[in-house]
């Protein structure tokens, strides 16, 4: 896991049956902190990068979106995958 004050990386399929925690927390978690300002003067906000989203359990998937929906106006989510389908 890769981290500094401006974004978070975070690979949670290496956490197996965890997965679905580990993403909720590291978002919740990082949303909650200061954010930082963005250069257009819009309404600041953290990175978090997940890497091999492809590979998360379906109850992973399920708890990210509600997640997502909750805290998108503090932080936005780049997604890495192996495989589109």
């Amino acid at each position: 896991m890769n981290s500094s004050n401006h974004h978070i990386e975070v690979n949670p399929s290496e956490a197996d049956r965890h997965d679905k925690a580990v993403v909720n927390h590291l978002i919740k978690e990082t949303a909650s902190a200061r954010a930082i300002e963005s250069g257009n003067h819009d309404k600041p906000f953290k990175i978090v990068v997940i890497h091999e989203v492809d590979r998360l359990s379906k109850e992973a998937q399920a708890g990210l979106r509600r997640t997502m929906e909750k805290y998108m106006q503090n932080c936005r989510i780049i997604f890495n995958c192996e495989s589109l389908s």
